[in-house]
């Protein structure tokens, strides 16, 4: 199933069932905890979900997404694009103890009302594939905030506090 925007509910006990494909792109700024954790964004998120049954009967959404964020660089804290990708293996379960018995190449996703939220499950993997940090590798970018001056300041005290350590 080719969708322009991904629904954000699904029923996948049926598209398991069907072997069914979901492709469709998520808007960033509807990610509020992606928000949280990177900033606002702007643009989609291209997503492809594969529903099945693996050979042991279990049923499972093998995932691909691909997105480009504005995550802040630590240097000078200017929002630089950074691909992000991520591929993925969710089990489905219906409670938390069924989740115990996945093999480890699954990782758990909770089915409750036989309904699955889709953006959630985005939105998880999204955060999961973020760097841990950016970083421009143009040392000549700084932003004002970060400015010949403080970085002086910064150098100055660190030098005092070597020299108190080395006192001791």
């Amino acid at each position: 199933m080719l969708t322009s925007q991904l629904p954000s509910r699904v029923e996948p006990y049926k598209l398991a069932a069907r072997h069914e494909r979901i492709e469709g792109l998520v808007a960033l700024h509807k990610l509020p905890r992606l928000a949280e954790e990177a900033g606002d964004q702007t643009g989609d998120c291209h997503v492809v979900l594969e529903f099945g049954v693996d050979a042991q009967g279990r049923r499972e959404i093998r995932g691909h997404l691909q997105a480009t964020l504005a995550l802040a660089c630590r240097r000078c804290l200017v929002p630089l694009p950074q691909e992000v990708s991520s591929d993925f293996l969710l089990g489905m379960v219906t409670d938390e103890a069924l989740a115990a018995e996945l093999p480890a190449s699954h990782e758990p996703v909770l089915v409750e009302k036989e309904q699955l939220d889709l953006l959630t499950v985005v939105e998880d993997e999204l955060i999961l594939s973020l760097p841990r940090w950016s970083i421009t590798m143009k040392p000549n970018v700084m932003s004002r905030r970060s400015s010949w001056s403080a970085k002086q300041k910064a150098r100055r005290q660190i030098q005092r506090q070597r020299r108190t350590l080395s006192r001791c």
